[in-house]
């Protein structure tokens, strides 16, 4: 039994005449009328009692018709609530990012502006960022350092950060406005300080 089997049946059924449903359609009448039989046959069954060029549901096929629009209410249902999902999940963004404080300034205006949109955010290291995206688990990574460099992920700058040196005022650059990385690396190198300098 086949849905294109019931839906001619049904239509056959609502307009009591094998002719005009074949016309509506949009089929052969033989063919229409073959199809039907085919399904007689495999319910075993009766559907219609003829009479001349009119026909009418008998017993069985008012039953048959009874669950046969339950069975296409029940597909438009199904249709409706999945376009329902598809509509819900096209407004939900998976985000990974590497730490909490780039969600809230990179994207608070999108938010605002697009209040429907659901946010997943979900944090994890540089390397778990590319993991997901290439499985397709999260829709946008947003980690920090430089773009990443791989053929199946799209990366861009989102935010160009200052490095900023903080010395106390009398230190030998409190009175520089603008420090090279390179020449602050060397300064470095010719003093033991507390903490890495590269």
């Amino acid at each position: 039994m086949e849905l294109l089997q019931l839906k001619y049946f049904q239509t056959v059924a609502y307009t009591e005449h094998i002719s005009k449903a074949a016309a509506q359609l949009n089929i052969a009448q033989p063919s229409l009328s073959l199809t039907i039989k085919r399904l007689e046959d495999e319910l075993g069954t009766t559907l219609f009692h003829r009479k001349g060029r009119n026909i009418e549901l008998n017993a069985s096929g008012e039953i048959l018709l009874k669950h046969v629009n339950r069975i296409f209410v029940e597909l438009e249902n199904a249709k409706l609530a999945m376009q329902e999902k598809e509509h819900e999940l096209s407004k939900l963004i998976r985000i990974s990012i590497s730490n909490s404080r780039f969600l809230s300034g990179l994207i608070s205006e999108y938010i605002q502006g697009f209040s429907e949109s659901q946010i997943h955010q979900g944090i994890a290291s540089r390397s778990d960022i590319i993991t997901q995206l290439k499985k397709g688990d999260v829709d946008l990574g947003i980690t920090g350092h430089h773009p990443i460099q791989d053929e199946e992920i799209e990366s861009r700058v989102l935010v160009e950060e200052d490095i900023v040196l903080v010395v106390p005022s009398k230190h030998t650059y409190g009175g520089d406005e603008n420090i090279s990385l390179e020449y602050f690396s060397k300064y470095c190198r010719k003093r033991t300080l507390p903490f890495p300098c590269q």
